[in-house]
């Protein structure tokens, strides 16, 4: 007896796999989950304002996890806060590791440089670490 191909499988089977995924974790400098709170909310304030001025970067109004951003044909990341943990996890899913960097990470380390209240709060080392 031959199987029907589920209409699911239809509907993905010619989506491209993702070359990069990573998940990059924030912690905060003082340990503090209100520090964490509310340098979340100023990050994503700004990382949504420079999305407004490029054209590789779209915010994805529909997300409730966190601040989630499209860079291009199935390649995003997002912005997350830990419930417990004074930590802010960046996921990427891009094509490719260069993409990653100079799409995502690059400018987000701008971003966070540019603004002391995120920089001086936040231990981008695992950011910086990846740019390398």
């Amino acid at each position: 007896m031959a199987t029907t191909p589920s209409p699911l499988l239809d509907l993905i089977s010619n989506l491209e796999e993702v070359e990069e995924i990573k998940e990059l974790r924030m912690k905060t400098r003082d340990g503090s989950l209100d520090t964490m709170r509310q340098v979340f909310d100023i990050l994503s304030l700004e990382v949504a304002t420079v999305a407004d001025g490029r054209d590789d970067w779209q915010v994805d109004v529909d997300n409730l996890e966190g601040l989630r951003i499209r860079t291009g044909d199935s390649q995003f990341f997002m912005l997350r806060k830990s419930l417990h943990d004074p930590i802010i996890s960046l996921q990427i899913e891009s094509r490719s590791n260069e993409h990653a960097q100079n799409h995502v990470v690059q400018p987000l380390l701008k971003v966070m440089h540019d603004f002391p209240s995120i920089g001086d709060v936040l231990n981008t080392a695992a950011l910086d670490e990846y740019s390398k």
